[in-house]
């Protein structure tokens, strides 16, 4: 049910930024009320050097985004640093559209693993691991936050396929419908 959703990757440009900042400010605090990020804050995360960012759209409305930039775990780890949904779109396989979108370009700057810290008691640490099954590991201990529980996690990315893999993937697939 994301055939009517699309992503655009952002990569710090200022002026999509400007376009987006009041969406994702309210996002933020429909959310997190007091505990939100500031507008400045988010602003780091989106406009960071070597930050890749995933917006989210349903037709022109933003109804969620990620937000990646290079910080703990090694040269070869980015960290998500924020992942939201909109409160009523959630439960429609949104985290993994955005992640979809995410993963292919970390991979593709070289990172070959995404930290990031999940809440727990919303579910969404167990969320985490059982979609990426073994290729998650917990990356330390539970610990408290102004959002709540939350755990450290370590993704394990997946190379992006070769482009001759993919033509010989969609070859298949047309000769399978034909």
């Amino acid at each position: 049910m994301t055939g009517r959703f699309r992503t655009r990757l952002h990569r710090g440009e200022r002026i999509v930024w400007e376009q987006i900042r009041s969406r994702v400010a309210v996002l933020e605090r429909e959310e997190w009320g007091q505990a939100a990020f500031s507008e400045p804050e988010l602003a780091r995360q989106f406009l960071a050097s070597n930050a890749v960012n995933v917006l989210l759209y349903d037709g022109t409305r933003l109804v969620g985004f990620a937000c990646s930039a290079p910080s703990r775990g090694g040269a070869r780890t980015t960290y998500l640093w924020n992942i939201l949904i909109a409160r009523r779109y959630r439960g429609r396989g949104l985290v993994s559209k955005l992640m979809n979108t995410l993963e292919p370009q970390l991979r593709r700057q070289g990172y070959r693993f995404l930290g990031m810290d999940a809440r727990v008691d919303n579910g969404f640490a167990d969320a985490v691991a059982r979609h990426y099954g073994p290729r998650v590991t917990v990356a330390g201990s539970d610990h408290p936050s102004d959002y709540g529980i939350q755990r450290p996690l370590r993704i394990a990315l997946l190379r992006p396929a070769s482009r001759a893999a993919r033509g010989v993937r969609e070859e298949g697939r047309k000769r399978a419908t034909a």
